[in-house]
C-alpha cells in the first residue's frame, strides 16, 4: 500500500501497477487463474471420486508476479475472491 497524494492504493511491489484503492479487495484487480485439482494430478483420488476443490491464484496484470493462491472449495460455497486483507483506512490516514 502507498499514498498516492490523498489516496491510499494497493499496487505491485515488482512493477508499480496500481491495482485498487487501499479500501478495496486487491484480487478482484488482479489476474484470476483457476487450476482444478484433476487437472493438476492427471487423475481423480483413489476412491474414485471427484476432488471438491481448486486453486484459485492471483498475480499482477501489469508484470504476472503471482500474489496469492487460494484453495477453494465450489460446494463449500464461500465469497469470491476471499478478502483476505483489509486495511482499515480511515486509521491510516489518521497517522498521516
Amino acid at each position: 500500500m502507498v499514498a498516492l497524494g490523498d489516496r491510499l492504493v494497493i499496487r505491485c511491489a515488482r512493477c508499480g501497477h496500481e491495482l485498487c484503492d487501499a479500501d478495496d479487495n486487491y484480487k478482484r484487480h488482479a489476474l484470476e487463474i483457476r487450476e482444478d485439482f484433476e487437472e493438476l494430478a492427471g487423475r481423480r483420488i483413489p476412491s474414485g471420486q471427484p476432488y471438491l476443490g481448486e486453486y484459485r491464484a492471483y498475480a499482477c496484470p501489469g508484470c504476472a508476479t503471482l500474489l496469492q493462491v487460494d484453495t477453494y472449495c465450489p460446494s463449500q460455497g464461500g465469497d469470491l475472491p476471499l478478502w483476505d486483507i483489509q486495511l482499515d483506512t480511515r486509521r491510516l490516514r489518521s497517522r498521516a
